[in-house]
């Protein structure tokens, strides 16, 4: 029996919206992409948190579970927002929210720079 869960799964269920203010930003964390067809009630297979500043979208990254984990499928933060502490903040994020993080399997060299700076511990 599993006394703690390590993701939480109202994150992949639609009606799931929580924001937070980082600097000028804006940090949405909602259910990912729903399939074609998946019946009203069914979760996503995917968790997403969108960084606005104002109404434009700067950067999201995209979850799923492996293993009682979350993993990035992908992260992307426009070119002239970075270095800003944005995708960090979203990392945090979506501890906060009541979820463990671990590597993607599918890092690439950046994805890996990242995640041994700030998020290995």
């Amino acid at each position: 029996m599993r006394l703690v869960e390590l993701v939480n799964p109202k994150v992949f269920h639609r009606g799931f919206e929580r924001s937070m203010e980082y600097g000028p930003y804006t940090l949405v964390a909602t259910p990912g992409y729903f399939r074609y067809g998946q019946k009203f009630g069914e979760p996503s297979d995917q968790f997403r948190i969108e960084a606005r500043k104002g109404r434009v979208m700067v950067g999201w990254v995209n979850f799923e579970n492996i293993d009682d984990n979350l993993e990035a499928l992908d992260l992307h933060i426009d070119p002239k927002h970075r270095r800003k502490g944005i995708a960090t903040a979203m990392y945090k994020f979506a501890k906060e929210l009541g979820n463990n993080i671990a590597p993607s399997s599918k890092q690439t060299a950046m994805g890996k720079l990242f995640w041994n700076k700030d998020h290995s511990q």
